[in-house]
């Protein structure tokens, strides 16, 4: 026993340490696709990086030929603004020059209207004066008369001119505020230019700073090429080497378990050979042989003498070389900022003083058109000036004929000579000042016209070329400002990429001191399988005697299977014969772990989608037939055509298969007279635990199934027997009993024969083994089932929709005091979905302890402070115990301010109700079929197994559903178990149902009986029982003892 125990540690160590490597190799795979996945992105931005630099170094080309255009253009409008001043201050002299003359013919103007007031006040006193000559001023008078008439006339005249040579001098004298303005204007646009030209050749200056940096930032490029093309070229050997060993060593963590639970097997089998008698242990030594050859077949395929794909030091310092190069470059990045402010403010600057320049241009446009005007209105103007002039000179001329007349009249008189003789000379004076008057203004009327001519003809050109259009600075600041951004960005991933470096780095010493424990674990279970190997009991040559007593062990069976046909069972019962008279690809070991069956070796894709299954040589039916590769094909066949089709519906083109059998099967390709190729739809890891549940097991139809497993079927008495015989054939060694026999009785019978000794293994029911006496409960033997029960709530309906209620539901039932008061030693309570049998069980998982209070509050929460509002039925099936212990659920919910009604129906019934949806509140319960994490969470919590297929709960989160897919992908044992076990806290979080317990199988064993143990899934493994006899075990006595060393030591 010694050496089987440190071989069987051997195994444990072997699968601790490749479970080690394989979580390093994981967690390495997982830092490299995030370094990956940093890389490209850095390497995306080098790309994006080289795309700037080019932009950048054309745009900044385009820019400095645009900078050089408006450098010229600025030099053509200073040369124009110089000139154009010059036009605009002769202008602003002419026409300040004419608004002198204006104000000069305003003052002579006046000088007219004084005359004309003195020839009033003359003309009467001449008549005054020509009364008082009496006949000789007669003449006089009338000439008085008619100068009275004529300057009164004239003042109309003489008063128009007056008003008209103001609104001249009005009109011009804004036009020549609006010169002084524009000259102004004119000066500072000069200046202006002088800055736009000064802040052009800083432009300039700076471009070509841009253009050096650009280039300098081009000429790393092929560095950095060179250092990516070495990254990328090692990523993809490390990837390679890395799923490559990945895989192995996930191919190895399902091997190494399959080797544990061969080991299993080989140390009931060493038990056996210890305590089992002479005639049995010729059948437990090649039984024992069988499993350590297929153990040490397993022990080759392990990887040793091979080095684990480590991170290579050419790489890290490839990362470490792009470090350095971009730190390098980071200086000269830094300058492209500081360049880009100073772009923009040189071309802001030259913008606004554009504007201002523009400014000017408009107004000397708008100055030019207002003097055209004005011009045109001067003209005008001049023309009523003109004839004003006219009448003017029209009255000076009457008025000289009126001083001829009145000289006239001073010549004839004689009497009053000298009376009139001075009135006349002043007549006269006037009529001769008015005339001097009249000739100064026809003088300045005619120099205010030249200068009007002179306006209208000085021309100031306001029709420029077409302005150059200032360099787009948009485009060069936007992709300076991508290219810093850019270049920050690759700053910040080659300092995560660096930190991953770094970390893979460390990862290095421990893979390579993981991998050598791994080596040594190897090395150490060789060592034990040899050492095994050598063992003298395994080579026992004898011969069974003649005389030997027929040893037959005797099982009960509930009721008839209702099928022994693999690919059709669906109960219990059947399972239990099947799995006795046929064998599977795969055979489950002690527990829910996987053993090759008939399969003898197999691979699986690297994406999980592709088995090639490589069958044993030799293996022979029941009636010595030779098993053939098409047999397992159509066995696929057959059970695609059976109830058990969505065990297989992942296979390619299985979905048209069950549609229609004419269209053939496209997933499954016989390669040779050894080998199957099974294609699948997507990655399904779980297939291993399906093809293990012997539904694809091959078996010739006849009278009784003819299977290939240990024992052939001898006969099936309805309702009374099933006979099976060992095979002597059968490829893992004959069984050593020689028949095994189901008795079909139940209780209280099956538990009479049990105490008469005609029964060797009892399943008692529930109720039988609560009442069993204690004396008897020595010969239990029990194992946690594979199975779970619970309160199913219809996530779908109110109040139930409501996750604070379900959990208030949760937390108050007692599952600790209901197991204790109404299931014995049948049942344990259960914190979650997974039973204690299967290795994902999680044993710090708290579940829902029973907390009233809790459960107030909640429902508190949820808004039901009184409890729920409705009576709920409560969906349980019709039998007495169930019942009962509902009850108590009922009671404890009352507590709680919910009420519930006890609804016990048939089981096919309420299946029904809860397959459409119709129950609100059901007792469900939960068998596995294959062992795997999987087989719970997708059948009763995915969103695609609404109703029949189990989601009774009718529970639907995207979160929960996309984990478990990606759990059915992975290979990795530890990294499964890790997934499910993520994805059960989050169902209990939602909690769509409340678990209560999970069944305990019980049976009792002779003790006569050696070899058998109760298993998960309740199936009888009776190739590995041996039955004694009392004459067998004082012969064992007599004769083994001394034989025995080998494995006692």
């Amino acid at each position: 026993m010694k050496l089987i125990e440190e071989y069987l540690a051997g195994i444990e160590e072997l699968d601790k340490s490749v479970d080690e490597v394989a979580r390093i190799l994981n967690h390495n795979n997982q830092e490299l696709d995030s370094l990956t996945e940093k890389l490209g992105i850095l390497f995306g931005l080098f790309t994006r990086g080289d795309e700037l630099s080019s932009i950048i170094r054309t745009t900044s080309a385009n820019l400095a030929q645009a900078i050089n255009n408006k450098k010229s253009d600025f030099l053509f409008r200073e040369n124009f603004l110089k000139m154009s001043g010059k036009r605009l201050t002769e202008l602003s002299q002419l026409l300040k020059s004419l608004i002198d003359l204006l104000h000069q013919m305003r003052g002579k103007a006046g000088h007219f209207l004084k005359s004309a007031q003195a020839l009033i006040y003359l003309a009467k006193n001449t008549e005054i004066k020509a009364y008082q000559s009496r006949n000789e001023g007669k003449g006089l008078a009338i000439v008085a008369r008619q100068a009275l008439s004529l300057a009164r006339n004239g003042q109309i005249p003489l008063h128009k001119f007056g008003v008209l040579l103001e609104g001249l001098a009005g009109l011009t004298t804004p036009s020549l505020e609006e010169m002084k303005t524009v000259v102004a204007m004119s000066r500072s646009s000069v200046e202006l230019l002088a800055k736009s030209i000064t802040s052009l050749k800083t432009i300039d200056e700076t471009i070509t700073a841009l253009r050096k940096i650009i280039t300098r930032i081009e000429g790393d490029k092929e560095v950095f090429t060179h250092l990516r093309d070495n990254v990328q070229a090692g990523l993809e050997f490390l990837k390679n080497q890395l799923s490559y060993s990945r895989n192995a060593m996930d191919d190895l963590s399902i091997r190494s378990t399959q080797m544990r639970s061969s080991a299993y097997s080989l140390r009931t089998l060493s038990e056996l050979l210890v305590d089992s008698t002479h005639n049995s242990n010729i059948y437990v030594a090649n039984q024992f042989r069988y499993l350590l050859k297929e153990n040490k077949r397993l022990v080759s395929k392990l990887s040793v003498g091979k080095k684990p794909p480590i991170f290579p030091a050419e790489l890290s310092q490839n990362i470490v070389d792009i470090n350095k190069q971009l730190t390098k470059l980071n200086d000269s990045i830094q300058f492209l900022g500081e360049f880009k402010e100073a772009l923009g403010l040189g071309l802001g600057q030259i913008i606004e003083y554009g504007n201002q320049i523009q400014e000017f241009f408009q107004r000397i446009e708008v100055i030019s058109k207002n003097l055209d005007k004005l011009s045109n209105n001067l003209i005008n103007e001049f023309k009523k000036v003109d004839e004003l002039t006219g009448e003017i000179t029209n009255v000076l001329n009457r008025l000289k004929t009126l001083t001829i007349f009145a000289k006239i009249e001073q010549g004839r008189s004689q009497i009053y000579r000298k009376t009139i003789e001075p009135v006349v000379q002043e007549f006269i004076q006037l009529a001769r000042g008015t005339e001097d008057v009249l000739a100064q203004i026809k003088e300045l009327i005619s120099r205010s016209k030249d200068l009007i001519q002179k306006t209208k003809t000085t021309v100031v050109t306001t029709k420029l070329p077409q302005a150059v259009s200032m360099p787009d600075y948009s485009r060069i600041k936007i992709f300076i400002d991508e290219l810093l951004r850019v270049f920050e960005s690759q700053l910040d991933y080659i300092k995560k990429i660096s930190e991953r470096a770094k970390g893979l780095d460390r990862n290095n010493r421990k893979l390579m001191n993981s991998w050598q424990e791994y080596e040594l674990a190897v090395g150490l279970v060789i060592d034990k399988t040899d050492r095994l190997d050598k063992i003298p009991e395994l080579h026992y040559s004898g011969v069974v005697p003649i005389t030997r007593k027929e040893q037959v062990v005797r099982i009960n069976l509930v009721d008839d299977p209702m099928t022994l046909k693999p690919e059709l069972k669906t109960d219990t019962n059947s399972h239990k014969v099947i799995s006795n008279f046929s064998t599977g690809l795969f055979q489950f070991g002690e527990g829910v772990e996987l053993n090759l069956g008939i399969c003898e070796d197999y691979e699986i894709s690297e994406d999980g989608k592709e088995y090639i299954l490589k069958m044993r040589e030799g293996i022979k039916y029941h009636n010595g037939e030779r098993l053939r590769i098409e047999h397992i094909k159509r066995a696929f066949l057959k059970a695609l055509s059976g109830p058990n089709f969505s065990f297989f519906n992942m296979i390619q083109g299985a979905e048209q298969y069950i549609q229609d059998e004419g269209v053939g099967l496209k997933g499954i390709d016989i390669i040779d007279n050894r080998t199957l190729r099974i294609r699948l739809e997507y990655p399904f890891l779980p297939i291993l635990a399906n093809l293990a549940t012997d539904i694809v097991d091959p078996y010739i139809d006849d009278e009784l199934p003819q299977g290939i497993g240990p024992f052939r079927l001898v006969s099936w008495e309805k309702r009374r027997r099933i006979i099976l015989e060992a095979f002597d054939d059968y490829f893992e060694g004959r069984p050593s009993i020689d028949e095994l026999h189901f008795l079909i009785v139940n209780d209280p019978k099956t538990y009479e024969l049990f105490l008469e000794g005609k029964l060797d293994i009892y399943q008692p029911s529930q109720p039988m083994f609560s009442k069993m006496e204690p004396g008897l409960r020595r010969l239990r033997h029990s194992i946690p089932e594979l199975s779970t029960y619970y309160i199913c709530m219809n996530c779908q309906k109110k109040p139930f929709n409501n996750k604070l209620v379900r959990k208030a539901l949760a937390y108050a039932i007692d599952q600790e005091y209901l197991v204790k008061n109404f299931m014995a030693e049948s049942a344990i309570p259960a914190r979650g979905i997974f039973p204690p049998s299967l290795r994902v069980f999680n044993r710090r998982l708290k579940g829902y302890n029973y907390d009233l209070n809790q459960a107030r509050q909640l429902l508190k929460k949820a808004g039901y402070q009184h409890g729920l509002p409705d009576q709920y039925p409560f969906d349980i099936v019709n039998a007495g115990p169930v019942v009962e212990w509902a009850g108590y659920i009922k009671e404890s919910l009352e507590k709680l301010g919910i009420r519930i009604e006890l609804n016990p129906l048939p089981s096919d019934i309420l299946l029904e109700k809860s397959f459409s949806g119709r129950s609100i509140l059901a007792l469900r319960g939960w068998l596995s079929d294959n062992g795997d994490p999987d087989n719970f969470l997708y059948p009763l919590f995915h969103t695609q197994s609404f109703g029949r297929t189990g989601n009774t709960s009718f529970f639907s989160e995207p979160n929960v559903d996309k984990k478990i897919e990606q759990a059915r992908r992975i290979r990795n044992l530890n990294e499964r178990i890790a997934l499910y076990r993520e994805i059960e806290e989050i169902i209990l979080d939602e909690c769509p149902v409340v678990f209560l317990y999970h069944s305990v199988q019980n049976v009792l064993i002779q003790k006569r009986i050696l070899g058998f143990k109760a298993h998960p899934l309740g199936l009888i493994r009776g190739k590995y029982i041996v039955s004694r006899t009392r004459d067998d075990i004082n012969n064992f006595i007599k004769h083994r003892t001394s034989d025995l060393v080998g494995l006692k030591t």
